[in-house]
């Protein structure tokens, strides 16, 4: 009698069903967890009751499940904002570079994934086809009533749908849903007013301001902050003015890692503050502006990155789309020339992006690593950059660069690439001035964070200082 009550071809589609829920347990392996895959499989089940929404189902669960299990493979955690803000930003080029730099390891289990994911999704279907089909109504019913009592509790508490969805994270993969809500709403405030100090500020200590936004540069390759392996600083290394050291990176890639560098805060709670970026409380401070990228990023997007780059810009130009950064340096000089009295300018530069041995010439670089050619490439740069701020303007010029985070290296990666490691969070801060350190610009360079304090938001508050405003809660 038993025998005949149980559905044995709905058991196993809703067994199969389950399945495609177990990414989760790749991020969080806890039993709280491995109750939540089967919970949340039976909230979402009322999507196999006809075959009009069971395929796209099928087919957006296998997706994200190979999505989740590379980002997790990467970083350490489900894919969020950032992975939206970084997938609509990304270019054709850049999808072909990191494709490149993806671990066999990661592929291999991707791949079991889909393939695992295709029996899972056929024995959905086939179950679908079955005469009994009509069976699972009571888990249906089971499930609608489970999210009716979880709306109620949602109007009881007053949430509104965005709200209500963003606490339901935990039920997979409403943690898709609730990136996109988050990106939406970065989205949407992307045209704030930034809010700016009514009076500009009186006494600028640099007259001419070089802010370089380094790429995937890691301290750990610094030869000044003790790397030994290579002198991959060595155009810097006696340099006089040249102060560096290592800071902490605000995210493990360039769309949660740069709004720091830029405003000093997440680009959700800069849009949430109406956050100046350095470039907006220059242009309020009479600076001429000068924005110069060399990053790969799809221009025909408009995203808060961008924005941010250009919205209080008087002179903006993509001079190149990850080529080698010397490509900066005839608008550098072109802008230095400029009779403004006071200049901004900030060269966006392509540095040690994935895959490093791209990031250099090759016929000039012959270190045995490729990273450690790409740093020493941009080292050479960077003292190039310096000696040209110094002939236009000696003593009253400052050079700034930070990277916005490092990447994963062997022996912890087969390959040179984002993810979640100690080398993707240490990152060089540095400091270049002309000006004696007993002047006020000078001074600077005693105020860098010692080894491994503060973070690469610093920069933007370097960047601040030299036009004359205010330390942040009176700090000096």
């Amino acid at each position: 009698m038993l025998a005949k009550r149980i559905n044995t071809p709905q058991v196993s589609a809703f067994l199969a069903w389950s399945f495609l829920f177990t990414p989760a347990l790749l991020h969080d392996s806890s039993w709280i967890a491995w109750i939540l895959v089967p919970a949340s499989a039976l909230l979402i089940w009322p999507l196999t009751a006809t075959r009009v929404v069971l395929i796209p189902a099928l087919i957006t669960l296998s997706l994200l499940g190979a999505i989740n299990i590379f980002h997790i493979g990467f970083f350490g955690y489900l894919a969020d904002e950032f992975f939206i803000a970084t997938a609509l930003r990304s270019n054709q080029n850049e999808m072909k570079e990191f494709v490149q730099t993806l671990p066999a390891l990661q592929i291999a289990q991707v791949l079991a994934w889909c393939m695992a994911a295709f029996f899972a999704s056929k024995t959905i279907i086939r179950s679908r086809s079955h005469g009994s089909y009509t069976a699972p109504r009571t888990s249906y019913l089971c499930a609608m009533l489970i999210w009716a009592a979880l709306a109620a509790w949602g109007v009881s508490k007053k949430m509104d749908s965005t709200t209500f969805f963003q606490k339901m994270h935990r039920v997979y993969p409403m943690h898709l849903v609730q990136a996109s809500f988050r990106h939406h709403e970065m989205e949407q405030g992307l045209f704030y007013h930034p809010l700016i100090p009514i009076q500009p500020p009186e006494h600028v200590l640099a007259k001419t301001i070089v802010v370089v936004l380094g790429e995937s540069a890691t301290a750990q390759r610094w030869s000044l902050l003790g790397y030994q392996d290579a002198d991959t600083n060595a155009p810097l290394r006696n340099k006089a003015g040249v102060a560096a050291t290592q800071v902490r990176a605000e995210g493990p890639n360039t769309a949660s890692a740069l709004p720091f560098m830029l405003t000093g805060f997440s680009a959700s709670e800069s849009v949430a503050r109406q956050a100046a970026s350095f470039i907006d409380l220059a242009h309020h401070a009479g600076y001429k502006t000068f924005v110069f990228t060399n990053s790969r990023f799809n221009n025909q997007q408009e995203d808060f990155y961008s924005l941010a780059l250009r919205r209080s810009t008087d002179v903006y130009k993509k001079v190149g789309d990850g080529d080698f950064d010397e490509v900066l340096t005839p608008f550098l000089q072109t802008a230095l020339s400029d009779t403004a009295e006071h200049k901004l300018i900030v060269l966006h530069t392509y540095g040690s992006h994935p895959g490093v041995n791209q990031r250099y010439p090759a016929t000039r670089y012959q270190l045995p690593d490729p990273y450690d050619n790409s740093i020493l490439y941009t080292s050479d740069l960077l003292e190039q950059w310096i000696s040209i701020a110094q002939q236009s303007n000696p003593s009253s010029s400052l050079l700034l660069y930070a990277s916005d985070h490092g990447l994963v290296m062997p022996p912890l990666s087969q390959t040179y690439r984002t993810g979640d490691a100690p080398s993707t969070y240490e990152v060089p801060l540095l400091l270049w001035s002309g000006a004696p350190d007993a002047s006020p610009l000078g001074a600077l360079r005693t105020s860098l964070p010692t080894m491994g304090s503060g973070s690469n938001a610093v920069l933007q508050q370097l960047a601040v200082r030299a036009m004359g405003y205010a330390p942040p809660d009176g700090k000096q």
